[in-house]
């Protein structure tokens, strides 16, 4: 454990790159988590965690961020119809203050739907747009934490640490 990445919600971030090991995570099922400390919601009121998306709106990608008017999490998933976009249940993120956050999506599903989680808690979700068709192919996407790697603003505001991607979906005691 070191220090954790600290973010200016104006412009810093951290680029990952692409790699095959984050390479369409999510269209076979992933996790990706981190260790987050918020100071603001970042620029926009939509702070990026991380992204691997090519636009705003994950049209291909995904990306975790911060949701001010709910203080709590929003997750995008890129599909070839409809973009997935899922928000938590209000309240579920504190400024100022260390939590752990986490998305989990089971491609294998059927329900098309991930899990978000706090602390080790799953959140309840609402449905802003249900996805449709195929999962969008992000190997040619930057992995960005701290904002998204095409355009500068979703900028986190705060400190991001101990970031990880799985290529597999973790369960409920492997987040907590």
């Amino acid at each position: 454990i070191g220090d954790a990445r600290q973010f200016d919600g104006a412009g810093s971030t951290l680029s990952l790159g692409s790699a095959a090991a984050v390479d369409n995570l999510f269209a076979g099922g992933g996790t990706v988590s981190a260790w987050i400390r918020p100071t603001d919601w970042g620029e926009g009121n939509y702070g990026r965690i991380a992204s691997k998306a090519s636009t705003v709106t994950a049209t291909t990608g995904w990306a975790l961020q911060l949701d001010g008017a709910r203080r709590s999490l929003l997750f995008e998933l890129g599909f070839s119809s409809q973009v997935g976009r899922w928000r938590a249940a209000m309240d579920g993120i504190t400024l100022n203050d260390w939590q752990h956050v986490a998305v989990v999506y089971d491609a294998s599903s059927t329900a098309h739907v991930p899990q978000l989680y706090v602390n080790g808690v799953a959140l309840a979700l609402t449905v802003d747009s249900a996805p449709a068709g195929t999962a969008t192919n992000d190997a040619a996407l930057a992995l960005t934490i701290g904002n998204h790697a095409t355009s500068p603003d979703r900028t986190f505001a705060g400190a991001i640490d101990e970031f990880r991607a799985y290529a597999t979906p973790r369960n409920a005691a492997q987040i907590a």
